[in-house]
């Protein structure tokens, strides 16, 4: 495989030292068009990673290589507009296959970390669409309610699992069960699906919507209150409106934070663009009485030390962006990001290719044709979330979100 890359910053090298030592072939090359013409007229590369620092750079270079080749684009964005969703369709507009924003992959570990709860809970498409697992208490709302009643509350999120402490063996016309035997049940929910009390949900939709359903049935979920984060930059900022939409309080500094500030911080982040800062300033932290405390770390050696010391880390743009990128090269249609119940079902990111056999059906004639451990729930099209619904119909290039039992993978894979 060959591998086209523009750059000349750490990000870039990173990238490309990566690669190379995976076995895949990369040429350097300038941002300059005619460069890229006279190389693609040369040569056959499999995909081309625009990585220049400057954002407009790498969309326009990325538009500009589909139009000489068939090769498939990567390109990297930094600039906090083109996080945001819009109506504008990035991808489409400039031809790129995959959009990779560095610093929000290290948010999203960091995330990952810190809202880790012992249930299930995950942050996907940079931040805008959570999954949640919570317990189904006698009178909340959702006890007693189908699927498709709690849809008409809350829109933008679906109920897309149900874990049962009891199977149902039998139920009365109205809903109400009457017999249940001693095994737990795993239900792939569906519109008809009553919510019982003990029943344990995953809800999957826009953030916003899912941690408002959780608070009105388990209150404010056990996350830290308040937030010291050092490094004001665009992980600290990013990562500062990631948790003030947990309600947290956060206090954002450049460099350092003065001890008596320390007090009362249940977590300590160091995120700054020096990673030998940021282990004196969290191992300062963690002597200071933090409990919890995080770096952003990529050396070996000091990683060993922070682990001694009990101090987390996640990997630095560079590394975590060079992660990615293989992740993209390497994998194939479908990609499982998560798995939930020992395996029992998993969430899968997919994009629908040209071919697809679901192009151009409404959902709700396609998804009675599918497997019932198989359902479609967040598509991410023209730049814009939606939760899946019946009139939804699927384009080439929609990104999915799709919740199934592992042993569809391969069907999946036949009609994506």
């Amino acid at each position: 495989m060959k591998i086209a890359i523009v750059g000349k910053d750490a990000l870039s090298e990173s990238v490309r030292h990566r690669l190379e030592q995976e076995g895949i072939e990369v040429t350097s090359l300038e941002a300059n068009p005619q460069v890229l013409q006279e190389a693609l007229s040369k040569q056959d590369f499999a995909y081309f990673l625009a990585l220049d620092s400057d954002d407009e750079t790498n969309l326009v270079l990325s538009a500009l290589v589909k139009q000489l080749g068939m090769v498939k684009t990567i390109a990297a964005l930094k600039k906090e507009v083109y996080k945001q969703e819009h109506e504008v369709d990035l991808e489409r507009s400039f031809h790129v296959d995959h959009l990779v924003f560095p610093d929000l992959l290290v948010v999203d570990k960091i995330a990952e970390h810190i809202f880790d709860g012992g249930i299930y809970s995950r942050s996907f498409l940079h931040g805008n669409v959570q999954l949640a697992t919570i317990q189904v208490t006698e009178g909340s709302f959702f006890a007693g309610k189908t699927v498709a009643q709690v849809r008409e509350k809350y829109s933008d999120l679906l109920v897309c699992l149900i874990h049962r402490p009891h199977k149902i063996l039998a139920s009365s016309e109205n809903q109400i069960q009457h017999l249940m035997g001693k095994s737990e049940e795993l239900v792939f929910a569906h519109g008809r699906d009553l919510l019982l009390p003990e029943d344990e949900i995953t809800l999957l939709g826009k953030t916003d919507a899912v941690l408002a359903a959780c608070r009105h049935v388990v209150g404010e979920r056990k996350v830290p209150r308040a937030v010291a984060i050092v490094g004001d930059n665009s992980i600290g900022r990013a990562l500062k409106m990631r948790l003030e939409q947990h309600n947290v309080e956060v206090v954002l500094v450049a460099k350092s934070l003065p001890q008596d500030q320390l007090k009362g911080v249940d977590l300590f982040v160091a995120c700054h663009e020096d990673e030998e800062h940021n282990f004196v300033v969290a191992l300062q932290a963690k002597d200071h009485g933090v409990d919890r405390v995080l770096a952003v770390l990529s050396d070996s050696t000091t990683c060993e030390e922070a682990d001694k010391l009990g101090i987390y880390h996640v990997s630095s743009m560079p590394a975590s962006t060079s992660d990615r990128i293989l992740e993209l090269i390497q994998g194939g249609k479908v990609e499982s990001v998560m798995t939930l119940y020992n395996a029992r079902a998993e969430i899968l990111q997919l994009s629908v290719t040209q071919d697809s056999s679901v192009i151009g059906i409404p959902l709700s004639i396609l998804g009675p044709t599918l497997p019932k451990e198989l359902l479609i729930g967040v598509i991410y099209t023209r730049g814009r979330i939606f939760i899946a619904a019946g009139a939804h119909i699927l384009k080439p290039q929609d990104e999915c979100l799709v919740i199934s039992d592992p042993k569809h993978r391969a069907l999946i894979e036949k009609i994506i």
